[in-house]
Formats: structure tokens, C-alpha cells, sequence
């Protein structure tokens, strides 16, 4: 590649102990309705575990939030780190957990956990 105004290098978080169950982030990704395709951003709180999910290695979750209700999967969660801003993870699935809107659960891929396959897919 080679970066421009519109292809820009990105920080990944290489730390896996980085990311604290509390702490917030900014989640941004296309939000479909009605046909329409919109690009949304918004802040989010990371959990470790929502009713017994999240508890694996290499995810962590967020709840609903009205910014970023029915994203589709590749949204993109950013947090800043030791002064420094970096993709930590990606949107891999949602989850109703009851039939309120509310009760959506989002799990993100923790970036730190794929970075060699990241190096051995795009090197």
C-alpha cells in the first residue's frame, strides 16, 4: 500500500493485559437502515463478562449503546493507551439476549491476541 490522505497506517495494541474491564472506548463502523448505510461512532464501555459471556480468550464485549445499535461485523473499537491511540478490536458478532433492544451484547476480537496472524496474512 501506499499511504495517502485516504490509506493511513493504523496503531495496534500489541499488550494483551492492556485492555481493563470498565474502561471506555470508541467504537465506529457502518450502521445499515432501511437501505440506508451509515458511518457511526460513538463511546462504549468494555465488559469482561455479561451474564456469563465474554469469558474467553481474545474477546471482550460491550453493551447496547444508541451509537452503535445494529453495527455490522468489522466496526472498529479504538482506545487510547499510554498516551497513544490504537485499534484494539474488531466487531466479530452481536447478541440479543431478550427481546429488548437493550439487551444486545456486541463482541469484539481483541486485536493484541491476532497479531501474528495479522504479520503472516499481510506481510
Amino acid at each position: 500500500f501506499i499511504f495517502s490522505d485516504l490509506v493511513l497506517p493504523i496503531c495496534l495494541n500489541v499488550d494483551k493485559s492492556k485492555i481493563k474491564f470498565g474502561a471506555t472506548g470508541t467504537v465506529s463502523g457502518i450502521k445499515g437502515y432501511n437501505m440506508d448505510y451509515l458511518l457511526k461512532s460513538g463511546g462504549v464501555t468494555i465488559y469482561d463478562s455479561i451474564e456469563g459471556r465474554c469469558s474467553y480468550p481474545g474477546v471482550f464485549c460491550t453493551k447496547h449503546s444508541t451509537y452503535i445499535e445494529t453495527l455490522y461485523s468489522g466496526a472498529s473499537v479504538s482506545m487510547c493507551l499510554n498516551n497513544k491511540c490504537a485499534l484494539v478490536g474488531l466487531l466479530a458478532t452481536n447478541q440479543l439476549l431478550t427481546s429488548t433492544l437493550d439487551s444486545f451484547i456486541y463482541h469484539f476480537t481483541d486485536i493484541a491476541h491476532f497479531i501474528p496472524w495479522i504479520y503472516s496474512n499481510t506481510i
